[in-house]
């Protein structure tokens, strides 16, 4: 006789079991339907199991037997979704549990719901237990799939050291970005700028950046200009100069104010020119000179001696500062320095200094006045043997220089006029 007693599978599981008894005690032989031999099944599955027993006497009995399935088998399946942010984590996974009922989840990251979101990257594990106590475990991945901004360029450069370069940005893929750059510029790309460095920082709308460094190069040579110049020192031929001198040599262009086109000027008047120097670069830089006059002046002194009694006797005497080198033009057709035994009046004069500049100068020779002597006798006066004589002139006596009576011996008196007194007899 065959009893049993059956253990049912729980949860899908093979953890059922089958318990035999068999009267009358003794020694049997076991053979089930899924091949096991021994009295009794262990961690099966729900399902029928047939067992056929069989006794030393050759006498065999067979018995089949079901095995219940308590619970049901929890199947787990998800859809992930890729963090695609690179500020705030936008992973998730949306968990299918079958069949329908009510579950108990527990999540590798502490979580207890059923979905998760805001993921990051990495592995997530979750447990989901039913109300029998069973339960299924399963693992999800999320993948980072954040896509970077990248930068492309295309670089200008600057030319001739103006604020003329460019840097134009193409950033992959197309979508809405943000742009920070170094010089505190907000646009995709950069126009009107010096030569130098740049850096730009890209954002999307995924938070995600890419950053670039950019080198704006400078086509200019760079050239400087020296100068030397000297002063206009000529009244009749211009030879004021100024020397050009351009670093580094090279291939230049001159345009300068009076229209020349040559490196240097010569023969310039005093005056202010300007020069533009252009290089192959087409670069081009303008300055300003001044020529200034370095004239020297002609200083002149005189000393005249008038012409006395009207006679051609009177003289200029110059003296002229620098002495050599001078030419003389007077009124009256002299060419010398000095004029000699010249009659009273003006005369001027056109000096000419070795530089070609002029000097006219106009002079005054005085004349002498003529002396005029008037001589009265009174007789009434007359006392003993001398007669007294009046003399009167027309100039004061102080200027009188000689006065000559004759005889010499015949006067006798003690007046400045008188001989012998301040006047020589001669």
């Amino acid at each position: 006789m065959i009893s049993q007693t059956v253990s049912p599978a729980t949860c899908g599981l093979s953890n059922g079991s089958i318990n035999l008894s068999i009267s009358p005690p003794g020694i049997y032989d076991y053979l089930w339907s899924n091949g096991a031999i021994t009295e009794d099944l262990i961690n099966i599955a729900s399902g029928n199991y047939t067992v056929t027993v069989t006794g030393s006497n050759g006498c065999s009995s067979s018995a089949t037997f079901t095995v219940s399935d308590v619970g049901s088998t929890i199947s787990l399946s998800a859809f992930p979704a890729a963090n695609t942010n690179c500020n705030a984590p936008n992973g998730s996974i949306d968990l299918s549990v079958s069949p329908a009922g009510t579950y108990v989840f527990m999540w590798s990251n502490g979580m207890s719901t059923e979905d998760q979101a805001n993921l990051l990257p990495g592995t997530y594990s979750v447990t989901v237990s039913d109300l029998n106590g069973c339960s299924s475990i399963d693992s999800f991945v999320v993948d980072d799939q954040i896509i970077l901004p990248a930068v492309a360029e295309t670089i200008s450069p600057s030319i001739c050291g103006e604020s003329n370069g460019q840097i134009d940005l193409t950033i992959l893929p197309p979508a809405s970005y943000s742009f920070f750059w170094s010089n505190g510029s907000m646009i995709e790309d950069l126009q009107n700028i010096f030569a130098g460095t740049y850096s730009v920082t890209v954002t999307g709308t995924n938070g995600c950046t890419a950053s670039a460094i950019f080198v704006v190069l400078d086509t200019s040579s760079n050239f400087a200009i020296s100068v030397t110049g000297t002063n206009n020192t000529s009244c009749m031929t211009s030879n004021g100069s100024i020397d050009l001198t351009v670093i580094p040599p090279g291939n230049y262009q001159f345009l300068w104010s009076n229209g020349a086109t040559t490196e240097d000027l010569l023969n310039l008047p005093s005056g202010e020119y300007t020069v533009t120097v252009t290089d192959a670069s087409n670069c081009s830089s303008a300055s300003i000179y001044f020529i200034g006059e370095d004239l020297v002046d002609l200083q002149i002194t005189h000393v005249i001696s008038p012409a006395l009694c009207g006679v051609a006797n009177g003289k200029i005497d110059l003296t002229v500062t620098p002495p050599s080198g001078n030419k003389y033009v007077w009124s009256n057709g002299e060419t010398k320095e000095d004029l000699v035994n010249i009659l009273p009046g003006t005369y001027s004069v056109t000096i000419t200094a070795q530089n070609g500049c002029t000097r006219i100068e106009s002079f005054d020779v005085p004349e002498s006045e003529n002396i005029i002597v008037d001589i009265y006798t009174d007789l009434q006066v007359a006392q003993q043997d001398s007669i007294l004589i009046i003399v009167e002139l027309n100039i004061d006596i102080g200027a009188v220089d000689t006065v000559i009576w004759l005889p010499d011996d015949l006067f006798s008196c003690s007046t400045d006029i008188c001989p012998g007194a301040n006047h020589p007899k001669t």
